[in-house]
């Protein structure tokens, strides 16, 4: 399958946004610039961004059964070699250092917010009484990405963002059936909110060629690793709000992971940005509470 190729839409038709979130957030001081790809996020912002953040993780912990935890976000070096990520995505990740001459590098920043389910099973032989693991996790705070300056846009793609991240492993057979029940706790979020929505064949941020080469022989939409969930932000412009990803096998074997019965495993996350989601909730709603959805507005 093709990469933006549709695989679902919602029952709301797509329609367009009315209004100006960066100027309108300016003016009322609810969004104010501070660095390249950084902003300081206050009142409406801020409401939004803890009723969306705890309904949401409130519903797959119900629903689904996950597990939340608080994950760190300096990791050790060896991680990024584990993921390759110089290879996959050169500079995307920024580096520790204590303010010192000479320091040496001591991390970096965590820049997916999955990496640590990985660590914390790496060489375990995993019970099938404990499979699937399901975690979810927005706790740690922010995710760091050395994003390139010409990308930088608004809230929409910054250096520091917040995202609520579920990340499972299990049996090889249940791992994209997990993914599809987490995406449907997205785009249900979302039909809450009152939001038109698409899920199209995406592309991971760490593009490895086994990803490609899964994507394109991939014969039904199950069968692609990456699904991005869109919302419409402009004239023949869709945002994606939400990654949903089944790994490919290199992870699990990186790490060492197996299971005590010898089941295949997987691996998968999705993860939904907190930022984008305000920004394109603003965007369609406008900022007056009373113009916004009952089921909103009951959030906050």
């Amino acid at each position: 399958m093709e990469e933006g190729e549709p695989v679902a839409r919602s029952a709301i038709p797509p329609r367009q946004p009315r209004f100006d979130v960066k100027a309108e957030s300016q003016s009322r001081r609810w969004l104010r610039p501070f660095g390249p790809g950084q902003w300081v996020y206050a009142g409406g912002w801020v409401d939004l961004f803890r009723a969306f953040q705890a309904e949401y993780v409130r519903t797959v912990r119900s629903t689904l059964g996950f597990e939340e935890f608080a994950f760190p976000r300096i990791l050790p070096l060896r991680l990024a070699d584990n993921l390759r990520l110089s290879t996959y995505r050169p500079g995307l990740t920024y580096g520790v250092v204590a303010l010192e001459e000479n320091s040496a590098l001591l991390g970096f920043l965590d820049p997916l917010q999955n990496i640590t389910m990985y660590e914390l099973f790496r060489g375990q032989s995993l019970a099938d009484e404990n499979l699937p693991v399901k975690m979810i996790e927005t706790l740690g705070g922010w995710t760091w990405r050395n994003e390139d300056p010409n990308e930088l846009e608004d809230a929409i793609r910054t250096r520091e963002f917040l995202r609520v991240e579920c990340a499972f492993l299990g049996r090889r057979g249940d791992v994209p059936r997990l993914r599809h029940l987490v995406r449907q706790e997205i785009t249900g979020f979302l039909d809450v909110l009152a939001l038109p929505w698409r899920v199209v064949v995406g592309i991971g941020c760490l593009e490895s060629p086994e990803m490609a080469s899964l994507r394109a022989v991939a014969a039904t939409p199950d069968d692609v690793p990456v699904h991005d969930v869109e919302v419409p932000l402009g004239a023949d412009r869709w945002l994606e709000v939400a990654g949903c990803s089944v790994e490919a096998d290199s992870l699990i074997d990186e790490f060492g992971i197996t299971a005590q019965s010898g089941a295949q495993l997987a691996s998968g996350c999705c993860g939904i940005g907190l930022n984008r989601l305000v920004h394109l909730f603003l965007a369609h709603h406008g900022f007056e509470r009373s113009g916004w959805p009952q089921a909103a507005r009951g959030m906050l």
